[in-house]
């Protein structure tokens, strides 16, 4: 926190305040998980002010809180989406599109570690095929398509 409070006296003690000044200070609130201060900031930014990278670190401060609402919102009002700021809306809203995701890449990471405890080597470039004729009982559990593990 003590990082926040240095960050907000230097904010504040800039008179000439411009989009950098304002940005700056929202990524900071963001990565600290001070979302409805990064909010509030952000909408207290005049319209001429405002710019891509603004609104794409204002959507993260709001991912990164699971505030899925208040960044839908915030993307609703953008009056200029480019390419940047949808893909950040459509990758972060992927990462949180299903309720057990978190949940389920944590299980996944778990037996990701678990198994190369027991000698499995690890190839991120694998990819989900279909098994063998003589591979049945076979299941493969992945990870986004970034891992394979087979289980018996």
């Amino acid at each position: 926190m003590w990082f926040n409070r240095k960050a907000q006296n230097v904010f504040e003690s800039v008179v000439d305040r411009d989009a950098i000044t304002y940005t700056a200070m929202i990524n900071a609130f963001g990565l600290n998980g001070m979302d409805s201060e990064a909010i509030q900031l952000y909408r207290k930014m005049s319209n001429n002010l405002l710019n891509e990278i603004s609104h794409i670190c204002v959507l993260n401060a709001c991912f990164h809180s699971g505030l899925l609402q208040k960044a839908w919102n915030i993307f609703n009002d953008i009056p200029l989406k480019t390419e940047k700021i949808f893909t950040t809306m459509i990758f972060k809203a992927h990462n949180h599109s299903r309720p057990k995701s978190s949940a389920i890449l944590s299980e996944c990471d778990r037996l990701r570690s678990e198994l190369i405890v027991y000698g499995y080597k690890y190839d991120p470039s694998r990819v989900t095929r279909q098994l063998k004729e003589e591979a049945t009982n076979l299941s493969a559990l992945y990870d986004h398509g970034d891992a394979v593990i087979v289980l018996k």
